[in-house]
């Protein structure tokens, strides 16, 4: 087994971290919420009751809503082709949200958002309705596409200082300075 040098040891340490983290930031996915529809009321809103369509939603998708009220008021959210209720709830006066409610119809549809406010008194409402699914996005990709440019330049640098290549990236990062190096 080869002996490394102290400089050999830490020039292998830090390739192998940037190479990790590189990696990783790369493919670390974090959940997105991609809005497929939006509903919102004019500002200012009264009525005894609002019926309203949101938008079509397949199955997989979720409803979601924000919503403000003078009055209690019962909350309806249907699909219309099977009138299958998906949720529904009284709400005392003032903000709530509806969380995040699945479409379980298994072809979907569309969602219809009813508001109706208790003993049918006239009431300032404001509402901001959403359909949305969740998909994986990958932020920190570019983050992670440069650390792995950079580990392959210093890998150039460091491994490959004969060839062109390696001599330009010498020129780019100046290993010897840094205390990087292999005989």
């Amino acid at each position: 087994m080869p002996k490394f040098s102290q400089r050999q040891r830490y020039t292998l340490a830090i390739l192998c971290s940037l190479l990790i983290a590189g990696l990783v930031l790369l493919s670390f996915p974090a959940p997105a919420e991609q809005d497929v529809a939006a509903y919102s009321t004019p500002v200012g809103y009264s009525a005894s009751a609002l019926q309203t369509v949101i938008g079509y939603a397949l199955s997989g998708y979720y409803a979601s809503a924000h919503i403000t009220t003078g009055n209690t008021a019962t909350v309806t959210l249907t699909l219309v082709e099977t009138d299958l209720v998906i949720f529904t709830s009284t709400f005392p006066a003032g903000t709530f949200d509806i969380p995040s409610t699945p479409i379980t119809a298994a072809n979907g549809g569309t969602v219809f958002l009813t508001i109706t406010s208790h003993n049918q008194v006239f009431t300032q409402m404001n509402v901001a309705a959403k359909i949305f699914h969740i998909v994986t996005a990958l932020p920190f990709f570019w983050a992670g596409a440069g650390i792995l440019g950079l580990t392959g330049l210093l890998t150039l640098a460091i491994f490959y200082q004969h060839t062109a290549a390696g001599k330009l990236a010498r020129r780019i990062l100046p290993v010897e300075k840094a205390g990087l190096g292999w005989p």
